[in-house]
């Protein structure tokens, strides 16, 4: 048995005893190692133990109380058979119950788990914590929901949820505490607010720190979370049904205090990688397959930067011939807003679109698939609209009126219906709609747009089962998979199962954190990190927002950006144009044509081998450095990204840098210059060098007898 598990045990019982004499507040708190979770608050203060050092201090806080009753304690031990294990003994799994009488519950559980690497022979310590009310919140006093904090000031932190201003690590990033729910953090509503930092459309409720710490909540938990707030230091989690939408809740009404329960495990070992491989296996799905290879392999040509919602049959050809004259390759022309007769229809205006038929049988000769842009919205002037609100398709209000209940999205101002997913025929009609459209004009599969709950009405009755409502946005990403593995999506929460693209959220044409090209490599290595392997950057270049009519006028990228953003794309599982090479000069149709061909042969092979073991682990495709060491620097450099084993790559991603920096991870490892054929040991910088606008420094890892 562990010195820390010997500790824990006698902690608990100090804990037992002091609470037999003192009236006791208990919290769940973590020294700043946070290798051991300790429970006791006399009226003398807050002591904690570590694994070796017995402190005075307040780091997280659990659930505050004022005149509660005093608690009971029960201590639970478990023998485990560990049978052929050389150490001999018994291993011991330590925990506790604490209950206050109509009041409280606290379950602790601590456990030793084996690392997922056999060599490493690593040990991980986690504890399973458990808050929960019991009986009327009338009889007790609160002053809060049940809520804990961890410091971030002891290592590097990964993870969370998809935001505007996304860093690696996000320790540089804030977030006020708000519900942990999808969102679109591009809506003008929260871009005017930089401080409140909201979540976006990829939320996952883990984190995990360079000190060998993770933290993982139950996903039933209507969470809300802070990081960093206001500059406080702090990862702050929080049970709370306000602020999400379910008819069980009623009006976000204090009263339901007792409904609340917070369930997270926290888990340490030695070694970040082991942890976070560990924490992966055990609560994270893996993609069933790996979505279409020919994305993968040759670039998406969207009309939305472009073309903006002028779209129409002529420019959709005329792109077609361009792509194929400048001689590029493809995987598919995506047709994008706004194509149909009125948002919620599945058909092409016959005034911008005399004959779809012909254009994309047009579409297929030239060498492209077609796929269109969808969303789950339909505008009142829509025919879907009459014809879902007959058949009661769209969301509802409550019981017992239950008429449609409009949202607003940023194509329907004026209110629109949005599909109830969790009415399966609601689904199923859905469904036979794009089915039909696909039918009668061509089309290949769909890029599906939204999934957030920020779209949701605030009075839409939800079932009472669905107590976390960001399974709305799990529901909706699952309805895609009826339409192949050329899908993409933006949204997720627990979707790591499903085998088609994720998407990032719309990127802005500039060249900052501020949702620009530095953003790029950070909400890969994000979306990595929580286990959506299958990245789609968003068009290269950006979106190219106007000022005045961003959904109608497009601003061409500054040419330097658009040179930089496609080298970072060229490495990534997938590319996307929008705004075409050609639409610059002739140097940048040939540096595109270069890095095209670089990511068909180097980047895409590797992309699908990575993704082929993704299925088996769900680790990322895009790395970070410290998947081969823990340095400082691989720990904190946030323009340098692996692809799979064996592809460095360190691109530029600051305007007007001609050369830069880069460091080589692993000391035992080898790298290969691939351009100049050098090679150099890792564990060092190469300093200054040389990064002209067409160049990217790539290293290939050298293995014992193997060269790539």
């Amino acid at each position: 048995m562990s010195f820390g598990l010997k500790l824990a045990f006698a902690v608990v019982l100090v804990a037992f005893v002091a609470m037999r004499f003192w009236p006791s507040t208990v919290k769940v708190i973590y020294g700043k190692d946070f290798k051991f979770a300790a429970v006791l608050e006399p009226y003398v203060g807050m002591f904690l133990f570590t694994d070796s050092v017995f402190q005075r201090h307040i780091l997280g806080q659990g659930l505050e109380t004022l005149d509660w009753p005093r608690p009971s304690v029960s201590v639970k031990t478990r023998a485990v058979d560990r049978s052929g294990d050389n150490s001999g003994g018994e291993e011991l799994t330590y925990g506790f119950h604490v209950t206050w009488p109509e009041a409280a519950n606290l379950d602790v559980t601590f456990s030793e788990v084996e690392g997922q690497d056999a060599a490493a022979a690593t040990k991980l310590v986690c504890y399973d914590v458990a808050w929960s009310y019991r009986g009327s919140p009338y009889r007790y006093r609160y002053r809060d929901r049940p809520s804990d904090c961890f410091p971030l000031g002891y290592g590097h932190w990964y993870g969370g949820a998809e935001v505007l201003e996304q860093r690696w690590p996000m320790n540089g990033q804030r977030s006020r505490m708000q519900p942990y729910l999808t969102g679109d953090y591009l809506a003008p509503h929260w871009r005017s607010r930089p401080g409140y930092g909201r979540y976006g459309s990829i939320v996952e409720p883990y984190w995990i720190s360079s000190s060998g710490v993770a933290i993982y909540v139950s996903g039933d938990v209507t969470l809300h979370s802070s990081f960093n707030a206001d500059g406080d230091n702090r990862l702050c989690i929080k049970s709370d049904r306000r602020g999400y939408v379910n008819a069980e809740n009623g009006d976000d009404d204090d009263d339901d205090i007792y409904r609340e329960w917070l369930n997270y495990t926290v888990c340490r070992g030695d070694d970040l990688l082991q942890v976070h491989r560990h924490m992966l296996k055990t609560y994270f799905a893996r993609p069933r397959q790996v979505p279409d290879e020919r994305t993968i392999r040759s670039p998406i040509w969207s009309t939305w930067a472009r073309y903006k919602v002028h779209v129409n049959q002529t420019s959709v050809l005329g792109y077609a011939a361009e792509i194929n004259g400048h001689g590029f390759p493809n995987s598919q022309i995506e047709i994008d807003d706004m194509y149909s007769t009125q948002y919620g229809d599945f058909d092409f205006d016959g005034r911008k679109f005399p004959d779809a038929r012909a254009m994309t049988s047009r579409l297929r000769e030239l060498g492209f698939r077609v796929t269109a842009w969808v969303t789950p919205f339909a505008n009142t002037d829509s025919r879907a609209f009459a014809e879902g609100v007959d058949r009661s398709y769209w969301a509802k209000t409550r019981p017992p009126h239950s008429v449609p209940s409009l949202t607003r999205w940023w194509q329907g101002p004026k209110g629109a219906a949005v599909l109830d997913v969790t009415n399966a025929e609601a689904v199923r009609w859905y469904v036979r709609r794009l089915k039909a459209f696909q039918a009668e004009y061509g089309i290949d599969s769909f890029k599906f747009d939204a999934g957030e709950l920020d779209f949701l009405p605030r009075d839409m009755y939800v079932p009472p089962d669905i107590v976390n409502t960001n399974r709305l946005t799990d529901t909706y990403v699952r309805v895609t998979e009826e339409f192949g593995r050329m899908v993409e999506v933006r949204s997720g929460f627990r979707s790591q199962d499903v085998p088609v693209f994720f998407r990032m959220l719309d990127k802005d044409s500039v060249w900052g954190y501020d949702n620009g090209l530095r953003s790029m490599i950070p909400t890969a290595l994000f979306m990595g990190v929580v286990g959506y392997p299958f990245v789609l950057p968003d068009m290269i270049g950006g979106n190219g927002y106007g000022d005045a009519d961003p959904l109608r006028e497009t601003t061409i990228p500054d040419r330097e950006l658009f040179v930089r953003w496609l080298e970072v794309s060229a490495f990534l599982p997938a590319m996307q144009f929008s705004i075409a090479p050609w639409q610059y000069d002739d140097e940048v149709v040939k540096i595109a044509l270069k890095y095209v061909k670089i990511h068909e042969t180097l980047v895409a092979p590797e992309v699908i081998k990575a993704g082929k073991m993704a299925l088996q682990t769900g680790e990322p495709i895009i790395r970070p450095l410290w998947w081969i060491d823990q340095s400082t620097d691989s720990l904190t450099i946030d323009d340098q990204f692996l692809v799979g084993d064996s592809i460095l790559v360190a691109p530029v991603v600051d305007q007007g840098v001609t050369s830069r920096n880069v460091f080589l991870p692993g000391k035992d490892c080898r790298w290969k210059d691939r351009e100049t054929g050098e090679v150099f040991h890792g564990g060092q910088w190469l300093k200054s060098v040389k990064v002209p606008l067409d160049h990217v420094p790539v290293y290939i890892r050298i293995d014992v007898g193997r060269e790539h």
